[in-house]
């Protein structure tokens, strides 16, 4: 039987690229280094932090159906979500982290580390899919 994925079960990368419009787009990518399958549900949930806090970016979450709502990774499997970030009007994020049902996992990030767009702006994220 599958478990659900925890935070020593991946390795967690995103790239960040600036959008014409200010914004970041990008790609969460998830190994699983496990030495077991591992599941990750629905869609990515990033929160950002600053100094060591949730900044509260708020994260919008589109409503399209997904049969089965869920990808497996078998050991060093990877899966991958893409991710944007429309604009930012906080503080500079020192950190990105991934909600794991009760828990975080740490994102190595790449890139920009905020929008330049300095509005209120969402996170937002597409369902995890396996690659090969």
């Amino acid at each position: 039987m599958t478990r659900d994925a925890t935070a020593a079960d991946l390795e967690l990368t995103l790239e960040w690229t600036l959008t014409p419009e200010g914004g970041l787009a990008g790609e969460l990518r998830a190994v699983n280094v496990a030495l077991d399958e591992v599941r990750l549900h629905g869609k990515p949930v990033l929160t950002v932090l600053a100094g060591g806090h949730d900044v509260e970016v708020p994260t919008i979450a589109t409503m399209e159906l997904r049969i089965p709502p869920y990808a497996d990774l078998a050991p060093l499997a990877v899966a991958a979500a893409s991710v944007s970030w429309s604009g930012h009007a906080g503080p500079d994020p020192s950190a990105l982290m991934l909600r794991l049902g009760d828990a975080y996992a740490a994102v190595e990030v790449s890139g920009p580390l905020r929008p330049t767009r300095r509005d209120v702006g969402n996170l937002s994220s597409g369902w995890w899919t396996t690659r090969d």
